[in-house]
């Protein structure tokens, strides 16, 4: 099962590369194994640190965002989304947990995906869509995951 975390972490961070340059995706400094002073391995990323998450934010405004802040996060939000699936790739998580503030003065209205652990492509390098398979077991969180999600399909 290790193996299958470090392939998982891998698979992120070469996503994450891909995006890179095109839509806002942290920056990955480090991705590969790490051995703490007890002998004890582990599959690390280490990526720019960011701020709250859009979850985070709407805590912390009680719930309610003004209309040009919900307008400001769609814009954003459906920018990133664009760009993810013109690669190719399909999220699977989306969520507001996982669209990030920028971390510093300069990046602050920024917007950033993040966790592409359960990111997959639905098209080939030439174009050819994945075929459609049903019962499957639900990806993803199931409070924001699709009806299809919910009935197995993908």
């Amino acid at each position: 099962m290790k193996n299958a975390k470090h392939i998982m972490l891998f698979w992120e961070s070469k996503l994450i590369h891909k995006l890179r340059g095109k839509t806002a995706v942290p920056n990955l400094h480090f991705v590969g194994d790490e051995k703490t002073e007890d002998g004890k391995m582990y599959h690390v990323m280490v990526m720019d640190l960011l701020g709250k998450s859009l979850e985070d934010q709407f805590q912390d405004c009680r719930r309610k965002f003004d209309l040009r802040t919900c307008l400001n996060i769609a814009v954003q939000l459906i920018q990133r989304i664009k760009v993810v699936h013109e690669e190719r790739i399909i999220h699977r998580d989306i969520k507001p947990d996982n669209f990030l503030c920028g971390g510093n003065d300069q990046t602050k209205n920024t917007i950033y995906i993040i966790d592409f652990g359960l990111a997959k492509c639905y098209k080939s390098s030439d174009g050819e869509h994945i075929p459609f398979r049903d019962g499957k077991n639900l990806t993803g969180t199931a409070r924001y995951a699709s009806l299809n999600t919910h009935l197995g399909y993908e």
